[in-house]
């Protein structure tokens, strides 16, 4: 049998935090469907904002709708918890939920966190204050496009003042695999990269990338 990419990455019950840059909700939505294939209950949550997933059922204000998150994970298997948030562009987003985070853990197999923006750009930098892990974290994902690799730093990176900052290159400049490891490696801030975005042009892109980092990596395939 095939292993899953949620045994690739580490995956554990219990909650795991997925940060980094393109590809986090498309990662979160493949994690979600193995698990659920396997027979395990998945809430999809996040300590930022995102678009609600159009592929599992919503429960807002989850604290006060227990009984309709158990009855939905019963049905559905999959649930994405959080609030509406009204963006400046008029679209409705999926906010933090104000249940504490070991809660639900208590109420699903596995409990998967977005919690990291990216603004839709390939490569991310972090601010000190990103990304935003919930205390009981087992396991962090860094999700990074190889396709940002080739692009300048301005075309690729979100945050590339902080990218170019820390690998002294240009913000104009093309994006190296080595400047994105160099990024990865000082910033510390994942237990295993998932390289999101391969196809068979770039793949060897991808090989070279993760032997360069200090971290385990896993491929898209």
């Amino acid at each position: 049998m095939k292993k899953r990419l949620y045994n690739k990455l580490g995956i554990k019950k219990g909650l795991t935090s997925i940060i980094g840059s393109g590809g986090k909700t498309t990662l979160i939505k493949k994690l979600a469907g193995e698990m659920k294939k396997d027979g395990f209950s998945v809430i999809i949550t996040t300590t930022t904002k995102i678009f609600v997933p159009d592929f599992c059922p919503l429960v807002c204000n989850p604290s006060e709708n227990r009984e309709m998150i158990d009855r939905l994970i019963e049905e559905n298997g999959i649930v994405a918890v959080g609030r509406p948030v009204l963006t400046q562009s008029g679209a409705v987003k999926l906010g933090k939920c104000e249940t504490e985070f070991e809660e639900l853990v208590k109420a699903a197999d596995f409990v998967l966190v977005e919690a990291d923006g990216s603004k839709h750009m390939p490569l991310k930098a972090h601010a000190e204050y990103e990304p935003v892990i919930p205390d009981c974290t087992n396991r962090i994902i860094q999700v990074a496009d190889i396709a940002g690799i080739g692009k300048t730093a301005v075309e690729a990176v979100h945050r590339f003042e902080i990218f170019i900052s820390i690998t002294g290159s240009g913000a104009d400049e093309i994006v190296t695999g080595e400047a994105v490891a160099e990024v990865i490696n000082q910033e510390k801030l994942a237990d295993v990269l998932y390289i999101s975005g391969i196809n068979e042009e770039n793949r060897k892109l991808a090989e070279k990338l993760s032997k360069l980092i200090n971290i385990p990596a896993v491929m898209e395939e």
